[in-house]
């Protein structure tokens, strides 16, 4: 039940952008004050999550933590229908929150502070959730989910993702083909202006048709946008991509912050280990970010969906959860703080 969390968050951001701007001053801001201030606390407050112990693997959609469930097959069936309805849902959700933004914004006299917190606030969860959600789906075999996975994507105008993520990164993570993997030393800020860019370029090259559909439809959703609700309502929904996607490669420069795979020949390298990503055992983002930061196993097990994840202890192991990451990422790599807490 814990994965119920994000949809609600969701909710609020759907139904209560109204709500949040007339009554609170700070209102606009909420989701922000959140993901930055509150969560990476309840993050170091609650529990953390417990490692694998490397002898009992889960393989079922029941396996949580590495133990697996005795539960029989119809049971694991309609938990798989349960944990699978959680991400289909969100995906309709996305598409409602972005409009309803839009359509608020579009129809409101707000000031710029009420109009740049919505904009950052959407992009917050529309990138930290929306996008979280995405990346599960676009990975299963199932055309119905991985579709679901390209709506997500592309009310974000992130669409290439899809491409360079499955085809590109999961190939060449650890090396300096990929994009978004962040070499030792980097600076976040110039990793942005290298990733962003370069992950669409590298989508472009595995699979130009299909990179270009996806631009299109998110160009055609920002044209319809502008058409029937106006400029604000486009330069809200240009707004809160651009906020997602930062959000997105800066979650990647925290998963492989300067972990390399060694190159055994030209162009050829070792087999992609634990060690080769950071993992986090903090429980709240853990349940907030459907196990995304039980990263290792997710490269190493790529077909394996987000409730059977585990904690390798091979893996290495961030400080916190990637809210509080996310404030040692901004600082200097060389910088005495961050490397207290975390350094290679």
């Amino acid at each position: 039940m814990r994965f119920i969390l994000p949809l609600t968050l969701v909710t609020l951001q759907l139904w209560l952008p109204s709500a949040r701007v007339t009554i609170l001053p700070w209102g606009a801001w909420a989701p922000v004050i959140l993901t930055l201030f509150i969560f990476p606390i309840l993050d170091l407050l609650l529990p953390p999550g417990q490692l694998s112990s490397g002898v009992t693997k889960g393989t079922g959609v029941g396996a949580i933590n590495g133990v697996a469930t005795t539960n029989g097959a119809g049971s694991q069936a309609h938990q798989k229908w349960f944990y699978d309805g959680i991400l289909v849902i969100y995906s309709l959700m996305h598409v409602a929150c972005i409009l309803k933004v839009a359509y608020f914004v579009a129809n409101r006299n707000l000031t710029t502070s009420e109009m740049v917190g919505l904009t950052i606030s959407t992009g917050i969860i529309t990138g930290g959730i929306g996008i979280t959600f995405a990346h599960e789906l676009i990975h299963r075999r199932s055309l119905f989910l991985r579709s679901a996975g390209e709506l997500i994507l592309v009310f974000v105008c992130y669409g290439h993702f899809a491409v360079a993520h499955v085809l590109g990164h999961h190939r060449n993570v650890g090396t300096a083909q990929d994009p978004a993997t962040a070499r030792e030393g980097e600076w976040l800020a110039l990793f942005l202006l290298r990733a962003l860019p370069g992950t669409f370029l590298d989508a472009l090259h595995l699979k130009r048709e299909r990179t270009l559909i996806y631009t299109a439809c998110s160009a055609l959703i920002a044209s319809a946008i502008c058409f029937f609700l106006g400029p604000k309502a486009l330069a809200v929904f240009l707004g809160q991509a651009l906020m997602a996607a930062v959000l997105l490669e800066t979650v990647d420069y925290i998963e492989h912050y300067g972990l390399t795979r060694k190159e055994l020949a030209p162009g050829r390298y070792e087999m992609v280990r634990p060690e080769h990503s950071w993992d986090s055992n903090a429980s709240f983002s853990g349940a907030l970010l459907v196990n995304l930061q039980r990263h290792a196993d997710h490269h190493m097990h790529v077909l394996k969906e987000y409730p059977q994840l585990e904690l390798l202890p091979e893996a290495r192991q961030l400080p916190t959860g990637y809210p509080g990451m996310i404030w040692l990422a901004m600082l200097s790599p060389k910088s005495k703080l961050r490397q207290r807490f975390w350094s290679l």
